[in-house]
């Protein structure tokens, strides 16, 4: 009787010990396929966890409106509703919504706008698309100014949308006619407060070189996240790359450097 409760014992320890091998295993799997990656090389995931921590929190603070105007209530028409649909759905910008618009309200032509924005970011073809709703969203600037100086009026109303609603994918559609200066402002401004880099990549023909240093540098103090701005860098002064390659990890430095030598 002994003999059986002791070989009873010992499978129970034996099943315990062999679930407990499963679940690790498990575990260092997802840790494996959670390495970061970059340029087909995997990185030391114990060194760049926090990387990947950090990923996880700005792709959640990405996914939050900062739209100041989200706390109330807004009403939206068929219209509204129908023009959003074809955006989301198919992410062009067709005659039918062109067609839509003296029907639409100005809140659901700025949430079409900068859905569209954030789909196909800032080229001329988009740009073109977009015009006639110009005329369509409200705006207080005094339009006077458009003749004596286009920038400046283009500059004013972008603050008054970026102020009204803090999206910058709204704002983007009059990045074409904007100051450089008051672009890089609003962009740092965007990144600065809502640790979302995806914008940048968005509009990077309309960002000057300094403003792209101070855009990174400022993203990265933040976020400690090298890996996502990896792609802007060719975009940056030849000082501000030369500073990044001094602050950035090693590893990533390292094949940074060796992707240059390579491409030349």
């Amino acid at each position: 009787m002994k003999s059986k409760s002791f070989k009873l014992v010992l499978n129970y320890i034996f099943c315990a010990f062999t679930v407990l091998l499963v679940i690790l295993f498990v575990k260092n799997k997802k840790i494996v396929d959670n390495d970061v990656v970059i340029n087909g090389n995997v990185l030391n995931n114990t060194v760049y966890a926090n990387i990947i921590d950090l990923r996880l929190r700005n792709q959640k603070n990405y996914q939050i409106s900062t739209d100041k105007t989200s706390n109330t209530q807004k009403q939206y028409n068929e219209s509204d509703k129908k023009a959003y649909q074809i955006i989301n759905m198919s992410g062009m910008w067709t005659k039918e919504i062109d067609l839509m618009l003296p029907q639409m309200t100005s809140e659901g032509i700025e949430r079409i706008v900068s859905v569209y924005m954030k789909k196909n970011g800032g080229n001329k073809f988009v740009f073109e698309n977009t015009k006639k709703a110009l005329e369509y969203i409200d705006n207080t600037v005094d339009k006077s100014i458009l003749k004596a100086d286009s920038k400046r009026y283009y500059d004013l109303l972008a603050d008054e949308w970026y102020d009204r609603t803090n999206d910058i994918y709204l704002v983007m559609v009059l990045f074409p006619n904007m100051s450089t200066e008051r672009v890089d402002e609003l962009v740092f401004s965007y990144t600065n407060e809502t640790k979302e880099f995806f914008c940048v990549y968005k509009s990077l023909e309309y960002i000057s070189l300094d403003g792209m240093d101070k855009i990174i540098f400022d993203y990265v103090e933040q976020t400690n996240d090298y890996g996502m701005v990896m792609a802007a860098i060719d975009y940056m002064t030849k000082e501000g790359q030369e500073k990044f390659f001094e602050l950035c990890p090693f590893e990533i430095s390292t094949m940074i450097e060796t992707q240059n030598q390579n491409n030349k």
